[in-house]
């Protein structure tokens, strides 16, 4: 089933009424960001708000704390409900559909920023002063943050014909990019 998205206005509402954890505004906020960004590195510019309001809810929901009926009121459907629970990637052809390089993107983004935002938290750094290099220390060393799935990252970027180390430096740009607006969305 193709995801009908909410509006990004509106999973923004819906995001803040959820209560999160100020570490899980942050997080989701960069993530959906990031997602933006990537709507339109992969071609998508006019999918941008939808990506982002995926981006958004999808730490939300994998906390636990997000109204499936919130969502749905916003006139979001059962296929975007479905696309924010994926935890694992679906297999992706050769030619595949917009929905279904979304459902391999978000995952994978979600995993990486989780990386980026534990690093910059652990070097108590701005993304301003974020490297590449160190989010890549950080992948390789296990003992860090072990529950963010690296395979998950490593599967995604070569399904989606990237190279983590790119993937990773256009995340932190767009990380670096958005962290004013994140500023005023997390106010909100």
């Amino acid at each position: 089933m193709l995801a009908t998205f909410p509006s990004y206005t509106d999973a923004l509402k819906i995001f803040h009424d959820s209560a999160p954890s100020e570490e899980l505004k942050i997080r989701a906020l960069h993530l959906s960001y990031v997602m933006r960004a990537f709507a339109g590195m992969r071609g998508h510019d006019e999918l941008a708000d939808g990506w982002a309001a995926a981006g958004l809810l999808y730490h939300a929901e994998a906390e636990g704390i997000l109204s499936p009926e919130a969502v749905i009121a916003a006139g979001a459907n059962e296929g975007f409900l479905h696309l924010l629970s994926l935890k694992e990637l679906p297999a992706m052809p050769a030619s595949p559909t917009v929905s279904q390089e979304l459902a391999c993107l978000l995952p994978t983004a979600a995993a990486l920023v989780l990386l980026i935002t534990e690093t910059m938290r652990a070097q108590n750094t701005s993304p301003k002063n974020l490297k590449v290099s160190a989010i890549q220390k950080r992948f390789l060393d296990k003992s860090f943050r072990p529950e963010i799935n690296r395979q998950l990252i490593r599967n995604g970027t070569q399904q989606l014909h990237w190279e983590i180390g790119n993937l990773t430096s256009k995340a932190i740009a767009a990380i670096r990019d958005s962290e004013t607006a994140v500023k005023a969305d997390k106010k909100q």
